[in-house]
């Protein structure tokens, strides 16, 4: 499944924050954030818009933003912002998560400070480096040091948007490579949590060796390493800041169900699970029945339906 228009949201508003720390045309930078706007408040779905080819009759979106919009949405992924990415020294994409700290702001540190590192703009803090420095006033420093302790207490943990362009990447390498026919996020990222602390996909998976090829993909990849799994069917991973990752690789009929329970709160799960005995169904991570018979569903939606 494609990306929805919130994650694709997202990745166009990193994109206008990279173009923004790189000091390159504000302009640019606006037209991102315009479009990414626009995903985010447009009635109706990505989905039915990009099928009616009516991209550009939405406001704020021309032909550059459309153009990544399309990858984004056929990819699950940015080019520009592996290139955007590669243009910093890794550090300085660490302090562009300071609360308070615009990419304004971070770009002035590093040209006139040096500053690259979480560790090094908390020694131009306690050295009060900041005084003086155009833009900032005499509270700053303080606020940037509490500032710098909450990122590091981010530790093992990212915010939505990047959660969304891992995830997204990630769905993209195993479709490409035909070991998915149908991937989504699941857990908080789904929910749309403002900070996420484990990344969940749920995976319909193509061979009986689906999961192992998984793992053995990840085992390639840069900043990844695969930790042994919980259960059967289960790929765990850990990326290089710390943050764990999980993907469920289930049968067909499995898909929605554990879509619903990877998703959905412990007490919604609970309640549906006795509205079904309610209603004489069964329903658990494996599918939905009525005594011992499965009821054929395919989606997440038939199961409200049944």
């Amino acid at each position: 499944m494609p990306p929805d228009r919130n994650q694709v949201a997202g990745i166009l508003q990193e994109i206008a924050r990279l173009i923004d720390t790189g000091g390159e045309d504000p302009d640019r930078s606006r037209s991102f954030q315009r479009a990414a706007r626009t995903l985010e408040t447009m009635p109706g779905t990505l989905d039915s818009v990009m099928a009616a080819g009516g991209l550009l009759e939405l406001p704020g979106i021309g032909p550059v933003t459309s153009a990544a919009i399309r990858e984004i949405y056929r990819e699950g992924r940015s080019t520009l912002v592996g290139e955007l990415r590669s243009g910093f020294p890794a550090g300085i994409l660490e302090i562009l998560k300071v609360p308070g700290l615009g990419p304004s702001r971070v770009r002035l540190l590093h040209l006139r400070l040096g500053v690259r590192t979480l560790e090094e703009l908390e020694m131009a803090c306690v050295e009060d480096q900041l005084a003086g420095l155009a833009g900032f006033g005499g509270g700053d420093r303080e606020n940037i040091l509490r500032g710098i302790e909450q990122v590091r207490g981010y530790h093992g943990k990212v915010v939505l948007p990047e959660a969304d362009r891992r995830i997204a990447e990630l769905i993209s390498r195993l479709r490409s490579r035909r070991l998915v026919s149908r991937a989504e996020p699941a857990g908080a990222a789904r929910r749309r949590e403002a900070v996420v602390s484990e990344l969940k996909i749920v995976a319909e998976v193509t061979g009986p060796d689906g999961p192992g090829t998984i793992r053995e993909l990840l085992g390639k990849l840069p900043d990844i390493t695969p930790v042994p799994a919980d259960a059967v069917g289960e790929v765990r991973w850990q990326f290089a800041d710390g943050v764990p990752a999980r993907l469920d690789a289930v049968s067909p009929g499995q898909y929605p169900f554990r879509l619903l329970r990877e998703t959905g709160s412990p007490e919604h799960v609970r309640l549906l699970t006795e509205w079904a005995l309610e209603a004489g169904f069964r329903i658990d991570s494996d599918g939905l029945f009525r005594g011992t018979e499965r009821i054929s569903i395919t989606t997440e939606e038939e199961i409200y339906q049944a």
